[in-house]
């Protein structure tokens, strides 16, 4: 949910004190996180000046800002490519004020001078702007580069000596934060539990102690590696390994919103998410948008972003375990009642710590999820009774993230399966739905598993509107007698046919009014018949048809309807499959001449009238969703191999290389060998629950024309099950000496291959009789997603304190009772407010130009972007507060 920041202050005191458990460095084995006690720095003896020992700066604490004031503080603001050009861009810090920043991000390098800087940093000081500070440098000398050497002797001669007698003075202390580095760190990792990321965690902790040795206390801030946007390099406790080899306790967490791993919805809210649960914290330090984006790469929505940041709240509960059969239930009572027939969807986003997941080690030393705390959606009707839309397991979720629970509802009477009834329900009235709820089970979960749970957004998607409709409530909508011995009628709101003989029918004729011209009689159409059937007709063999007449021949077709589904004295819902498009013409099926419903099996003594209270016919094969192929991989190979090793297994072993930007494997002469991606499991966008294309380009050498080659794909669920996909690529299929496009499709999968936990590999196995050098470009893989496409009945996304109060305790089992969840509902970050600073004010040229925010230096003479970051919703001048000094 959205919140005005003005009011963000106090929704953080309340939310940090309310919210407990699910502490812990996470991750898998100790040998991934090094000891968090910081090494002892050496005491600085040299004569450079020191800033004041009582200075006054901007703190932080586990996930917010605090002004000089101990106020939160939430940054918003504007790069400044101050380095290029100091002598006319310092002309740009008071407009960049004026566009109603309360912070801005100075560039600077190694050409920057001493005077320069303090220039700015005065100027900065008389707008009472925050000062964050960065260093950058020409080419890859420090961006987007993993080599330290020139990152240390910057720190030495410039921060800690040239810039040394800025940096100290008093008057700019409670303004700064220093930016170490832009964007420095090892590069093309993005796996939060890979142990690739010491080395970037070793230089940042040795540089951390040069700077609280030096004497500063302001915020030190840390970009994360791979040009900014590698957030994993934050996860698994290493952040609060940096965080605990600061003695000053104050540093902060930078990211780039830029690239693959930030250009969606989900993705923010995935990479915010996690960084709000390492309990640090963090701002974007730069962020793009406005069509620029690297090669290959969709852009990220800016506007999006910027909503994100404005926080989002979740409705959270930390439950006092007490057995493995604890329940407990929460429902809200919804305003008027819904009608429900016809189908909804039923839904909610649960957040799943990674403790419920249960990672245990099998046979093979691999870490699988074994979760059991469950979650299901359930309805209550006007009379109490309770309905399970759905239930699913910790299983079946993936951890530390959003999950969607998506379940559909019965669409009448018939279809509700009497096991999903709850709490002794024998029936469920789908016409008058009152409360939703929200049930959460240990499952068998042990006890001593305790950590929060968070929903958010819970909605009921309509379903499918019937095509046709008759409910009898005041008239017989255009449905008479068509043959036979009954009189019809209508009372009470039903249809009446009482039977005076043997068998009848009753029919809509196209001669007697429009309403059969509304029934798409050309798709395979469901008919829902509501009937009550007197308890006299208890043990006639009664039988019934569905009959159609088409075109101008009037042509006969007919379905059974299934009349010994009839309860005498109940109302009762049969239904029947209308396909009357396999036996009529194209050119008939479009003209209908009768529809109706035939009824035979009397004896003739009968007196009461059959009722007849509704007909619905509705379509079902459409759904309000509609489906987006999305890409959800790539590797171009313009960053290095990109994670694909040697697999290792019996066989050859491949050399891999992608100095040309393509992956070239050589593969020994007459075995077998594999590469995988090792480090796939961090691709969180990767989902086989629609099936997935793959699509690639592939090269053998020309000499292969003919030889033995085959090459085969390899996937490994969550759990490493493992699943193996061999399409016909062959010498055979392939031409050799030339690039060859390949796409195949996967919507088939083995028994107990996990669709929706994240595969741990993805891979290629292959076989040559000669040695040579296979070529790999431009891996794809594209997934199907299926988007609601209707608007909600009900959406509750926990934005006001009323939505939050309507959540009220329902039923408990096991151990709880309702005393005992008395303070276990609270309010909690869905993703927490974070602070940014948009790219950049001016002087981008080229691809990046669109970047600019301001058409003129020294003016608030906005572009496009810049009004949208400036003006538009939750945008600068909208959310910026300024900060007190």
């Amino acid at each position: 949910m959205k919140f005005k920041l003005g009011y963000l202050a106090l929704l953080s005191s309340s939310l940090l004190l309310q919210a407990c458990g699910g502490g812990g460095l996470a991750g898998g084995n100790d040998k991934d996180v090094d000891t968090i006690r910081p090494e002892a720095g050496v005491e600085d003896e040299s004569a450079r000046p020191r800033p004041p020992e009582n200075a006054v700066v901007i703190t932080t604490d586990q996930h917010f800002i605090y002004d000089a004031a101990k106020q939160p503080i939430f940054l918003r603001g504007v790069n400044h490519l101050y380095a290029a050009n100091p002598n006319e861009r310092i002309n740009g810090i008071p407009a960049i004020k004026t566009a109603g920043s309360n912070v801005i991000r100075l560039q600077l390098d190694e050409t920057t001078t001493e005077t320069q800087f303090e220039g700015a940093m005065a100027r900065i000081v008389e707008n009472k702007m925050v000062a964050l500070v960065t260093l950058t440098a020409e080419g890859n000398k420090l961006t987007c580069t993993e080599d330290s050497t020139y990152l240390l002797k910057a720190v030495d001669d410039l921060w800690l000596k040239k810039f040394m007698p800025v940096l100290v003075q008093d008057r700019f202390q409670p303004h700064l934060m220093l930016n170490i580095a832009n964007g420095w760190g090892i590069m093309d990792v993005f796996n939060p539990d890979s142990l690739g990321y010491q080395e970037y965690l070793d230089t940042y902790k040795a540089l951390i102690r040069k700077f609280r040795t030096a004497g500063f206390k302001f915020p030190l801030v840390i970009d994360a590696p791979s040009c900014g946007q590698d957030f994993n390099a934050f996860l698994s406790g290493r952040s609060r390994e940096l965080m605990a080899a600061d003695t000053a306790k104050n540093l902060v967490f930078g990211v780039h919103a830029e690239g693959a791993k930030w250009n969606s919805s989900d993705k923010i809210v995935h990479a915010a998410t996690q960084l709000y649960n390492e309990k640090v914290p963090f701002i974007v330090t730069e962020f793009a948008g406005s069509g620029v984006a690297g090669v290959d790469e969709t852009p990220i929505d800016h506007k999006d972003l910027i909503a994100k940041s404005a926080g989002d709240v979740a409705l959270a509960f930390n439950f006092p375990w007490v057995t493995n059969s604890d329940e407990a239930a929460y429902v809200m009572t919804l305003e008027n009642t819904l009608d429900l027939r016809g189908g909804a969807v039923l839904s909610t986003n649960v957040f799943l710590d990674k403790l419920y997941a249960e990672f245990e080690l099998n046979n093979s030393g691999q870490f699988v999820q074994r979760g059991k705390l469950s979650f299901a959606l359930y309805l209550k009707d006007a009379n109490g009774n309770a309905l399970r839309a759905g239930s699913t397991s910790a299983l079946d979720l993936r951890s530390n993230q959003w999950s969607k629970l998506s379940y559909d509802l019965p669409k009448s009477a018939s279809d509700i399966d009497p096991a999903q009834l709850m709490n002794g329900a024998t029936s469920f009235d789908l016409t008058a739905v009152k409360q939703v709820g929200i049930q959460i089970m240990a499952n068998g979960k042990a006890a001593s598993l305790k950590a929060p749970v968070k929903f958010d957004e819970l909605s009921i998607l309509p379903g499918v509107p019937p095509v046709y409709v008759a409910s009898f409530d005041s008239a017989n909508e255009e449905w008479i007698k068509a043959w036979g011995a009954v009189d019809v009628g209508l009372a009470n709101g039903a249809f009446t046919m009482k039977p005076t003989g043997g068998d009848y029918a009753i029919q809509l004729a196209g001669w007697n009014g429009p309403s059969i011209s509304t029934i798409p009689f050309n798709k395979t159409l469901e008919a829902t018949f509501r009937i009550y059937l007197p308890s006299e007709y208890a043990g006639k063999n009664l039988w019934a048809k569905l009959f159609g007449q088409f075109g101008a021949g009037w042509t006969w077709v007919e379905t059974s309807l299934n009349a010994s589904a009839l309860v005498p004295g109940q109302w009762t819902e049969v239904k029947a499959l209308i396909a009357f498009n396999e036996s009529i013409s194209a050119g008939d099926i479009n003209t209908a001449q009768a529809f109706g419903l035939q009824i035979g099996g009397f004896s003739g003594s009968e007196v009461e009238p059959i009722l007849l209270d509704s007909i619905s016919i509705s379509d079902p094969n459409a759904r309000p969703t509609k489906t987006v192929t999305a890409l959800q991989y790539k590797a171009s190979f313009t960053k290095g191999t990109e994670g694909f090793v040697n697999a290792n297994w019996d066989g050859g072993r491949p050399v891999l290389d992608a100095s040309n930007a393509e992956l070239a494997v050589t593969v020994p002469a007459g075995d077998f060998g594999a590469i995988n991606k090792a480090d796939i499991n961090s691709i969180s966008e990767i989902d086989f629950r629609g099936g997935i294309t793959v699509k690639m380009k592939l090269f053998i050498p020309a000499d292969w024309a003919g030889d033995d080659f085959w090459l085969k794909f390899f996937f490994q669920d969550g759990n490493w099950s493992h699943f193996e996909f061999t399409p016909a690529l062959t010498t055979a299929t392939l031409t050799a000496g030339e690039w060859n496009e390949l796409e195949f499709k996967v919507t088939e999968f083995p028994s107990g291959f996990s669709r929706t936990l994240k595969p741990q590999m993805f891979g290629m196995q292959y076989r040559a009789v000669s040695a040579g050098t296979v070529k790999l470009d431009d891996i794809e893989i594209y997934g199907d997603i299926q988007i609601d496409d209707s608007q909600p009945i009900l959406h509750v996304d926990f934005s006001t304190q009323a939505q939050y109060d309507a959540f009220t305790f329902d039923f408990a089992g096991g151990g709880f009772s309702e005393s005992a969840l008395a303070t276990a509902k609270y309010s909690d970050w869905r993703v927490v407010p974070f602070g940014w600073t948009a790219s950049s004010w001016k002087g981008h040229t080229g691809d990046k130009a669109p970047l600019d925010i301001s058409l003129d230096e020294g003016l608030v003479n906005l572009t496009e972007r810049g009004d949208e970051i400036v003006n538009g919703s939750l945008g600068i001048l909208e959310t910026s507060v300024q900060a007190n000094f």
